[in-house]
């Protein structure tokens, strides 16, 4: 995405391979907004949302302190999602986050089911207006 007055904004979402640990399943994720050019950054943002089918009260958590949420009881799949974000504010080009979502019981989790999307936003000095991109896995 093109940022008026020069430079790039690019949004990036990554996940890793489903692992398993004793009753969970786990992915390591990472998250990032990167500008490239010449302008002063006010403020760069990375906001992400991060879901998976559930059923029977299993619970699904992202790694952030916003904690995970859990699906009611029942035999019907139930697709929930987390969003949470980091923000720069002392003129860096990047805010990045990198953690590690968890689906448990692992019995319960629907597999290939998960889905995330990473929004990018960024304020440069001179500019009322923010760019963002968006970028999904």
């Amino acid at each position: 995405m093109s940022v008026p007055g020069g430079g790039t904004l690019t949004s990036n979402i990554w996940r890793g391979g489903q692992s398993s640990s004793g009753n969970t399943y786990k992915w390591d994720y990472q998250v990032s907004a990167v500008y490239s050019g010449s302008q002063k950054v006010t403020s760069i943002r990375s906001t992400w949302t991060l879901g998976s089918c559930l059923k029977n009260s299993a619970s699904w958590s992202i790694g952030v302190s916003t904690g995970g949420i859990t699906v009611g009881a029942g035999s019907s799949w139930q697709c929930k999602s987390i969003t949470a974000y980091w923000v720069n504010s002392n003129g860096a080009k990047s805010a990045s986050w990198r953690s590690t979502a968890v689906a448990a019981p692992s019995k319960y989790y629907q597999s290939g089911s998960i889905y995330g999307t990473n929004v990018a936003r960024v304020y440069t000095k001179g500019y009322a207006q923010p760019k963002e991109a968006t970028a999904s896995v």
